[in-house]
């Protein structure tokens, strides 16, 4: 799955520094164990001997290592936010900077609140980038910064929470992430709006939410 942009790497950084680190800045920030899975899906060919088998991860001390040279850069910014949690990371202004990413450094640290939906929707692309390494994937971070600052008064119709392009044929699917339940009035208004512009809409749902998305005929993963 690819990203939109692209950034040239230098001495100090490899290809996958690059991609890996504008990755998390497009999702706002990722938990460690998704670098994780990050890294070792972007670890080039040349050094793939070096992983150890039957994981679809990079180990921790590796990924701690290459954590230590992005914030000896001056990439990233981390912080353990939640106790009991795993490390979160982010991007600095300097790692906006380099990965040409047009995003404000004040969005900085997530919020404790905010971490169980940004953890599922990075979930999403880990698992979709498996199964469509070709395709566009445009995060809930650029879509909001494309549909500019909300002038006071206005209502903008439901948005999704990330676009896949097929980059074959073209076709845009709106994906939607349900961690919380709606009501069945809420989910159908909702899928209204985003049908005036999607004619293909995924759902990813928790176990809770897929119960109550299923009579309603929606297809869940």
């Amino acid at each position: 799955m690819t990203t939109s942009g692209h950034t040239q790497a230098t001495s100090q950084q490899t290809s996958r520094d690059l991609l890996c680190l504008r990755w998390i800045g497009l999702q706002y920030a990722a938990r460690f164990d998704q670098v994780q899975r990050l890294l070792y899906r972007h670890t080039p060919a040349e050094d793939r001997y070096k992983l150890k088998p039957n994981v679809d991860f990079l180990s921790q001390d590796r990924t701690y290592e290459l954590l230590r040279k992005w914030a000896t850069l001056g990439y990233m910014e981390k912080k353990m936010i939640l106790h009991g949690d795993q490390l979160w990371v982010w991007l600095s202004r300097e790692g906006l900077r380099v990965t040409q990413l047009p995003f404000q450094y004040g969005d900085g640290q997530p919020s404790s609140v905010r971490l169980p939906h940004l953890y599922s929707m990075n979930q999403v692309p880990l698992a979709v980038e498996a199964r469509r390494p070709g395709d566009l994937w445009t995060s809930e971070r650029e879509i909001r910064r494309e549909m500019g600052v909300l002038i006071k008064g206005e209502r903008r119709p439901h948005t999704p929470d990330a676009l896949l392009t097929n980059m074959t044929n073209g076709k845009v699917t709106a994906i939607e992430v349900e961690r919380t339940a709606k009501t069945e009035s809420a989910l159908l208004e909702d899928l209204r709006e985003l049908a005036v512009t999607y004619t293909s809409i995924w759902y990813f749902a928790t176990p809770a939410t897929k119960k109550l998305l299923e009579p309603t005929g929606y297809a869940t993963s």
